[in-house]
């Protein structure tokens, strides 16, 4: 929660729950806190701004603060006559503390958190691309005249005026989370390219099903902040939700969300087809990068793509596009893969190379057996790093930061245990800190001691080096 926030909630703590006990709430400073919480919400309302989790607390505050007006004009009061029964006083404590839960949940529950600051020497800007393959009907539709669309969320180094504000984080799912456009981004829209460096090394990040590229942001503005043009495609209909320039919001296919309801994972033949579409709109990207590259269509990017230095990766199933885009398409020069598996886990013959670029591949406990044999697939260096405490959907970086009870899920979709017990902020530190070392070193050319060997900074990451 925000200072302001936990202040009013505190403040009401105090008067609501104090005043179960004959002590407290005779005491003459306990009249003043509702004014005290009415100042605070104002200024709340003004710095940090209304989100309607806060309502209750709102409600509570004013019910309080009419209630004190006239003890307060009462003055000094004579002490009960008749004391409290210690039960009943054990009883109105519990109930207050239980009409204080009710209040301070929602705010608590869903917070506005804060994103961690990206580290490098660049301000962020981001950016979006619409892209429609000409050659390509949309097979999600019935209207043979469709084609298939893709939105493209791009994040870059920038010049960035001193009035300019930040982005608003999670847009397009404002009508899913409200109180989200609350949370400050560290990235500025449609801001000027920096010119600091003629070009910028590419990278191209694919979520998994039913994600969205915001998952993970914090490794977005991190990586663009460090030097890179970081491009994250919404495979259209298995995106949780894609939102055109037109205003049309289209959400995940019915069949794709239904298995996951189900608790049920894709069926093989799903599986194949949906990794030839992702594989498919990642290299046409590709190929409209170089075509914005070269000046033939209009961009702010045009000049500003180092594409001789292209890199992917991705969380889940956007881990097997990035290791199937890399295997078949030697434009790619490196990838990481966040929990993800191999194409030949899912598609049976195998229809991938071997992958001559270095990859590293990073995983939860459970996954760990299986990513150290993906290193035997890679004729290049490979890196496993398998972190401890996390589970599947911490490698969605951002999304354990929205809520503290997603921790304690049980089950969501196939996935038993979607969260692990690490934490949210230091596990976006291990992907960032892993992830800009891997393509510091293979991208840039760049020292990178952490991928020498296991860390002392990093005792949760179980680091191995294949060198073949």
């Amino acid at each position: 929660m925000r200072p302001l926030e936990i202040l009013i909630l505190l403040t009401l703590f105090l008067r609501w729950v104090g005043c179960s006990f004959p002590a407290i709430k005779m005491a003459r400073w306990i009249d003043l806190l509702p004014s005290l919480a009415v100042l605070l919400t104002v200024i709340h309302l003004v710095l940090e701004k209304y989100r309607w989790q806060m309502v209750p607390a709102y409600g509570l505050t004013l019910l309080l603060f009419l209630l004190s007006l006239p003890r307060i004009k009462q003055g000094e009061r004579p002490a009960d006559k008749q004391p409290s029964h210690r039960a009943l006083v054990i009883v109105e404590f519990l109930l207050r503390l239980l009409v204080f839960a009710f209040v301070a949940a929602l705010p608590a529950l869903l917070p506005v958190f804060r994103l961690p600051e990206p580290t490098g020497p660049h301000l962020v800007g981001t950016a979006k691309l619409y892209l429609v393959d000409r050659a390509r009907p949309e097979t999600f539709t019935p209207n043979p005249d469709d084609h298939r669309e893709l939105v493209i969320r791009v994040w870059y180094p920038a010049q960035v005026e001193p009035d300019a504000k930040p982005a608003i984080y999670l847009e397009d799912m404002n009508f899913l989370y409200s109180h989200m456009s609350l949370v400050r981004t560290h990235s500025y829209l449609d801001a000027p390219v920096s010119n600091a460096q003629s070009s910028y090394p590419v990278l191209i990040f694919s979520p998994g099903h039913i994600g969205m590229v915001e998952q993970n942001l914090t490794q977005m503005e991190e990586l663009a902040s460090q030097g890179y043009i970081v491009c994250g495609i919404a495979h259209t209909y298995h995106a949780i939700v894609t939102a055109f320039p037109d205003g049309r919001v289209v959400p995940v296919d019915s069949t794709t969300a239904n298995y996951y309801m189900q608790g049920s994972f894709l069926p093989r033949r799903v599986y194949a087809e949906n990794l030839r579409i992702w594989t498919d709109d990642t290299l046409f990207l590709i190929n409209e990068l170089e075509s914005i590259q070269a000046g033939e269509r209009d961009s702010m990017f045009v000049g500003k793509l180092d594409l001789a230095r292209l890199g992917m990766f991705g969380v889940s199933f956007g881990g097997t596009t990035a290791v199937q885009v890399c295997s078949i398409d030697d434009r790619c020069q490196a990838g990481v893969v966040l929990d993800g598996g191999m194409p030949t886990d899912y598609v049976s013959p195998p229809i991938d190379s071997p992958l001559k670029q270095p990859f590293m591949f990073m995983s939860n406990e459970d996954e760990a057996n299986r990513m150290r044999r993906a290193l035997g697939t890679v004729e290049n260096t490979a890196y496993s790093a398998t972190v401890r405490g996390a589970k599947h959907f911490d490698f969605a970086a951002d999304v354990a930061l929205y809520s503290p009870v997603l921790k304690f899920i049980k089950a969501f979709g196939p996935i038993d245990k979607p969260f692990g017990s690490i934490d949210g902020y230091r596990m976006i530190k291990i992907i960032n800190d892993y992830t800009l070392a891997f393509f510091d070193k293979h991208l840039k050319g760049e020292i990178s001691p952490l991928l020498d060997g296991p860390s002392p900074d990093y005792p949760d990451v179980e680091f191995q080096l294949h060198i073949p």
